[in-house]
């Protein structure tokens, strides 16, 4: 019985033509290219690239900070610059601890505010424009602190906290004296602050204590500066 469509007599058409089969080939080749190449090769080895060495995502910077990037052995020729935000670029010297170590030192007191900043790295071949390493978001900070005014004479509450810094990034511990360490809590202003009982505050006869106030990263342990110094007077006791 003959196909519909298809004369009485007539011989079978064949379903796919040679020339249709070829095409449908063709796809299937230029799929599998395609395909290949987008989702990479597993076994084919990566390229080394520069890697930014410090600051990290999300570092808490303050005074100066050393800026270090590190080259991959092909790379040693090209130059290496920064920039904050949308300033200047700045490039970044050889350094004596290794040959593939590019760096320098800025001092984020001279950046425009205080908060968070974008610092970017760039990797500048000969005769061509930079090509950009890395975004690193960074805040750059300095040490807050303060006494508020306390409800009874034998406490002292003290607050410290780093500006432009979100109060979730980083700890803060106290003590006096060389004493043990304090957690401070976090308060609705994002401050920290601890209540310290001075009751008990008696070994200084001139009645001058030094409360030390630490702070660091969290999740690093890292201290983001030097400790911040409260001088607290406790009247002596009378003998």
């Amino acid at each position: 019985m003959p196909a519909i469509g298809q004369a009485a007599g007539e011989r079978p058409r064949p379903i796919f033509s040679p020339a249709r089969i070829l095409l449908i080939l063709l796809l299937l080749g230029w799929c599998a290219v395609g395909c290949a190449t987008t989702s990479g090769d597993p076994r084919r080895p990566v390229a080394p690239h520069p890697d930014v060495e410090w600051p990290r995502d999300r570092s808490i910077l303050t005074g100066e900070q050393p800026l270090r990037v590190r080259l991959p052995a092909g790379d040693r020729g090209q130059s290496v610059s920064w920039q904050v935000d949308d300033g200047p670029t700045s490039l970044l010297g050889p350094s004596p601890e290794a040959t593939d170590l590019r760096t320098t030192v800025t001092d984020v007191t001279g950046w425009n505010r205080l908060g968070r900043h974008l610092l970017r790295f760039y990797l500048t071949p000969p005769g061509r424009p930079p090509i950009l390493i890395k975004t690193v978001p960074v805040y750059s900070t300095q040490v807050r602190t303060r006494l508020p005014p306390s409800a009874r004479a034998s406490e002292q509450a003290v607050e410290a906290w780093l500006e432009g810094v979100p109060a979730d990034l980083y700890a803060a511990t106290w003590r006096v004296d060389g004493g043990q360490f304090n957690a401070m809590r976090t308060d609705t202003a994002g401050h920290k602050t601890y209540t310290i009982d001075t009751g008990g505050w008696s070994w200084r006869t001139a009645g001058y204590y030094a409360v030390r106030i630490d702070m660091t990263e969290r999740g690093t342990s890292r201290q983001i500066a030097g400790p911040a110094q409260i001088i607290l007077f406790i009247p002596p006791k009378p003998e």
